[in-house]
Parts: structure tokens; sequence; C-alpha cells
């Protein structure tokens, strides 16, 4: 993560700050120059030192050469002092948009482990870096350097959440926009880790026998157990006494139908921030998890967050391009053929379809070609019927030489384990 940091603060200093950029790396080959100088000096006079026979007061030619290198050396040592302070005003102000480069590497990684959730959510960095160059180009400038640099988060979390988001399964989305606030808040140092972990674990490790018993019956055991785990943290370090003590008031907000909306007992309502809420409605009511996660989001990263993402084909077609095939992953009751056969016909594009299975390889290969070279568009249907002949498209799509701009190929695939990850 910190690698990919340094990566992305390069890109963006580069675009925000070109001159401050250039003279960083001006000043590295200056220093580099000035220390090689030194090293050549320190070594002619070792050269003349152990060649020189005789007396050394009498040799004119190697006190030349003593002098010589003791003046550029001052100059050197001199250059150098010069470079640091340089150097302290250059890092300074980069620094200043190492906030853009730290989001940019979270939301990257987060993308990254999203296919531990499903083997098809693959994206590569090469794709990401477009989106994080187009916030920086397309946002609203300003002035104002730490203005500029709200914008540019702005601009770049929604984008990257509002891309990623059109590529998830819907049980998915809420997930990813769930970890990218936590992550962006763990970040920012609102969120401990231990608070993260007791949200993901509840007191799924511990054992009814090892902790203080429940106080009373109507509490449910794992409900007990995930509220002994955030005991252990300062906010609600003393929850079990405070149950204990006011039974009523737990049982009646306990037993309301969406406890999330109501007063929390014991000034709970007061002290707790809408994580905290969350935390302690996932160990009470794990059932209302869900609502509580959404009105975290909206307070974390802003209400458009929790609205509802549909994919719209035609701003997707839009953004593509000729070489990079769209690949839809299909599930039960969904399939986007209707949808891209209607796009093609608005758009008065040809549409050229193929059903993969056992002997459509060569259909599917004379139609890429005809429609590479001509402009129509390529609907590969159910290619994890045909995996093989997947990895034969992207050598076709990079080594062909020419291809028409209208031209795209789409394809269908159900979720496959052995789906090749460079498609």
């Amino acid at each position: 993560m910190r690698g990919l940091e340094d990566q992305l603060l390069g890109r963006v200093i580069l675009m925000e700050k070109s001159e401050l950029e250039a003279e960083r790396v001006q000043l590295f080959e200056s220093v580099m120059k000035n220390q090689r100088s030194m090293k050549e000096l320190e070594g002619n006079l070792l050269c003349r030192l152990t060649s020189t026979e005789g007396s050394l007061v009498d040799d004119e030619a190697l006190i030349e050469v003593l002098q010589e290198t003791k003046t550029t050396a001052e100059e050197v040592n001199q250059k150098l002092k010069i470079s640091e302070v340089t150097e302290k005003k250059i890092m300074i102000a980069r620094e200043e948009f190492r906030a853009v480069a730290a989001r940019g590497s979270i939301l990257y990684f987060l993308i990254v482990e999203m296919s531990n959730v499903n083997v098809m959510y693959q994206n590569s960095l090469k794709q990401f870096l477009i989106i994080f160059d187009n916030s920086i180009t397309k946002s609203t400038k300003s002035n104002i350097t730490e203005e500029r640099i709200n914008i540019i988060l702005k601009y770049l979390t929604y984008e990257v959440w509002a891309f990623t988001s059109r590529s998830l399964y819907e049980r998915h989305k809420q997930l990813f926009t769930l970890m990218l606030a936590i992550k962006i808040d763990y970040q920012k140092g609102n969120i401990s880790h231990d608070e993260f972990m007791a949200f993901v674990k509840g007191g799924a490790s511990l054992d009814l026998n090892g902790v203080a018993p429940k106080p009373f019956r109507w509490i449910l055991d794992i409900t007990w157990l995930n509220l002994v785990e955030i005991s252990k943290l300062k906010t609600f370090q003393g929850i079990l006494k405070k149950i204990e003590y006011n039974e009523r008031e737990w049982k009646n907000w306990y037993e309301t139908e969406r406890p999330e909306l109501e007063v929390i007992p014991c000034d709970y309502e007061h002290e707790l921030d809408v994580f905290r809420k969350l935390l302690l409605i996932r160990s009470w009511s794990p059932d209302r998890t869900i609502s509580q996660a959404r009105r975290y989001i909206e307070v974390s990263l802003g209400q458009e967050y929790g609205e509802m993402h549909i994919l719209d084909l035609e701003v997707t077609w839009s953004e593509s391009e000729p070489r990079t095939p769209l690949v839809c992953i299909l599930s039960i009751g969904s399939d986007p053929t209707t949808q891209i056969a209607a796009l093609a016909k608005v758009k008065g594009i040809v549409l050229k379809t193929v059903s993969m299975g056992q002997g459509q390889e060569y259909h599917a290969r004379k139609l890429m070609g005809e429609c590479m070279a001509s402009g129509g568009w390529v609907l590969l249907q159910n290619v994890h019927l045909s995996l093989s002949f997947c990895n034969e498209i992207i050598d076709v799509l990079i080594e062909t030489e020419h291809v028409a701009d209208s031209f795209r190929l789409w394809v269908t695939t159900e979720t496959h384990p052995q789906f090749p990850i460079g498609l």
C-alpha cells in the first residue's frame, strides 16, 4: 500500500505541481552529479598520492590537485547544503498532496480485495490509474491547496465507487460501500483496529463458560458474547453493569421493531457517534445491522452513497475503447443481451452474436475479424463454455494492427474459477 501511495503521489504532483516535480528531478540529478565529482576528485587525488615518487612537498602538480580538490569540495558541500534546504521545501509541498495518494491506495486495494468475495471481481491497476488521473484532470480547479485536495478526494472516491459498484452483484454493493467507509475512517484514525475486529467478529471467538454470566435469561447467548466483546473497548467499558442495573430500559429497547431508530438507554444516544451505534446494534440486533450500516455510510461518505446505482449501458459503452472487451457477468434471470441489442439499434450499429460452445470458435474468430475491420459490435455469449478461446481473444485484440474505432467486443459469462484473469 505504501509503495502504491508513493507512486500515486508522483502522479498527482506531476499533474498538479509539474514545476515542483521538475525541480525535484533536477535537484536529484544535480546532487548525483556533485557526488560523482567528489568521488572522481578523491580517486584522482588518491592515484596521485600513490604514484608520486620522492618528497610529496616538492610535487607541484600534486599540490595543485590538492588545492583544486579542496576548493571543489567546498563548492560541492555548499551546493549540497542548498540542495538539502530546497529538498525540504519541495517535500513539504509534495506531502500536502499525500492525502490524495493515500486515498487512491486505499481505494485500489479495497477493489483488489473484492476478488476474495467473487473470483470474477478482477480489476487491473492500469484501469484504476485511468480513473485516478481523470479525477485530477476533470475535477474542479482551485488555487487554495487545501480546497483543491478536498475536491480531488471527493471526486476520486465517488468515481471509483460508482465505477466499481456497477460491476458488482447487487448483494455485494453494500458490503463494498461499507468497507469503503470503514477503511477511510480507519485511515483517518476515526476507527481503531480493535473496533473494526469487534464489528467483524463480534463475540464469535468467546466461550460462554469463560465469560461473566449473563444477568437475565431473555438475553440470547450470542448477544451476551457480543456485548462482552465490545465491553473490552473504551467506549463500552461499563456496558455490562449498565445493562444489569437498568433491565427494563434495555429490554424495552431490545424488543422494539427498529432499535436503530429508537433512543438508546443510559445516555448512549448522546455519547455514541454513528459508527459506535452501528457496533452496538450489530451486537444487540444483528438483523438490524444493514439498516444502521446504511445510516453510517450516508453520514461518513455522503447521501449519494446510500442511493441505488443502476447500470447504464450507454455510459459504460461511451467510456469504453475498441481493444478493451466489455465483460458482463451473468446471474439467474439476468441476461444483458436484450439491452446490448437495443443499444446497438439506437446507435445504428451492426451487432453480430455467437453463442459459444463446442465448435463455435471458428464463427467467433470470423465475426471478430470482420467487425474489427468494418467497425461493428460482436457479442460472444456464454464464453465460460469456451475458456481456451478466451486467451485467444486477448491475443487477437492486442496483436491486430488496425482496429476500427467503433468496434466493440461484448462478452457474457457465468462465474468460473478458471476464467482468465487477463481478460
